[in-house]
């Protein structure tokens, strides 16, 4: 499961969420593409974005993931990987 959250940090140091529109695409090391779709939630102020993606045995996942607030132009692109074990 992939869970993104937009927050803007105030000139306080706090932060609040901010709705916008999250993207992301997962691959394995093989380059297999990973089925991945993002639903957007909201629970009060609360806003943030859930994916799931489904693995098999052990696998490697590299996520790569685009994000744009709302209230500006422009959007944030960020790229990770991690390791999973089926259980």
């Amino acid at each position: 499961m992939l869970n993104v959250s937009l927050l803007r940090k105030g000139a306080d140091g706090r932060t609040t969420p901010v709705d916008g529109t999250v993207s992301a695409t997962a691959y394995n090391l093989n380059g297999q593409l990973k089925n991945l779709t993002m639903r957007r939630i909201t629970e009060g102020t609360s806003v943030y974005f859930i994916g799931e993606v489904g693995i098999s045995g052990a696998e490697i996942l590299v996520f790569d993931i685009d994000a744009a607030p709302g209230d500006q132009s422009g959007k944030y692109s960020v790229q990770f990987k991690r390791e999973f074990f089926a259980g």
